[in-house]
């Protein structure tokens, strides 16, 4: 059997004892890891997919916290937070840019004691990670279940 008809869990199971990291199924769960094609590098490649859903939660609070104006939605849901809850916001917004721009330093030094190191740290942060995440996209969800007026909404856009 060629490496790449190995299974992906197969292969995580070698290097997770090597460098103990976390179960597969719960790490699977969360970032989809079991969909990687490229098995070669495969520390690389887990490491490449928590940085992509982090980097997904960091676009989700870079929105509230600097909108971008031509985006309607961004607009609209970004009036209904005070300085107050942006600046827990930012809190959690800077934990998530420490932790990408760990994933780009082990991107740049491609050193796998490093990389696992920093796959272990993202996985004893991400449920709270997770839980600011979900706490922010509730509320986002609110702005919209309120009644809207339409004029209002369109004015800057006019």
């Amino acid at each position: 059997m060629e490496e790449s008809e190995i299974p992906v869990e197969e292969l995580y199971d070698k290097i997770k004892k090597k460098f103990s990291l976390p179960d597969f199924g719960p790490l699977d769960n969360e970032f989809e890891i079991s969909t990687i094609e490229d098995e070669k590098f495969l520390l690389r490649q887990v490491a490449k997919k928590i940085s992509e859903r982090l980097q997904n939660f960091q676009n989700i609070f870079a929105d509230v916290l600097n909108p971008d104006i031509n985006s309607l939605a961004v607009l609209h849901e970004s009036k209904f937070f005070d300085d107050v809850v942006k600046e827990k916001l930012f809190i959690a917004y800077q934990k998530l840019m420490l932790l990408q721009r760990k994933f780009l330093e082990a991107d740049v030094l491609l050193d796998d004691k490093n990389t696992a190191k920093l796959i272990n740290d993202a996985w004893i942060q991400y449920p709270s990670i997770k839980q600011e995440t979900k706490l922010l996209v509730e509320q986002l969800k609110h702005t919209w279940e309120k009644a809207l007026d339409p004029k209002e909404e369109l004015r800057y856009f006019g």
